[in-house]
């Protein structure tokens, strides 16, 4: 029995390994009338739109972005619950967070900067990749 769960448990972790070492960007779009951001992230670069910026990221960077996404199944990202909807009536920005690999995309919308519980991490990852490169 203990050898099936083990079984089960390192087929699940490589599916999940290799899922991640697919990703090849990451990008979160944020909009609202009137305003607009766009933040592109590769494993050598990072690109915003506000202020409009392409800076070389490090190996560790890209690395980190990654980690975020641990225990994250690609293929549930679109069925994940916004927290809130406020988006719908224009009480919050429109965002989505959009991950893309070399066999498809994977998107998750939400108010603000305010995903799904599992997406937090990424979140916060893109905002301090941002902020600690571009100084906003």
């Amino acid at each position: 029995m203990k050898s099936i769960l083990v079984f089960l448990w390192l087929t699940s972790y490589t599916i999940l390994a290799q899922k991640t070492a697919d990703i090849v960007r990451i990008e979160f779009s944020s909009l609202t009338r009137g305003y607009q951001e766009l933040v592109v992230i590769t494993a050598d670069s990072l690109k915003a739109t506000t202020p409009t910026q392409h800076k070389a990221i490090k190996n560790k960077d890209w690395t980190g972005v990654i980690k975020s996404l641990y225990g994250v199944h690609l293929n549930d990202i679109e069925g994940l619950k916004s927290p809130t909807m406020k988006r719908a009536y224009d009480g919050a920005r429109h965002s989505t967070i959009t991950i893309i690999t070399k066999s498809g995309k994977y998107s998750h919308s939400f108010d603000d900067e305010d995903p799904h519980e599992k997406l937090k991490p990424l979140m916060k990852v893109i905002h301090d990749t941002k902020k600690r490169l571009t100084g906003k």
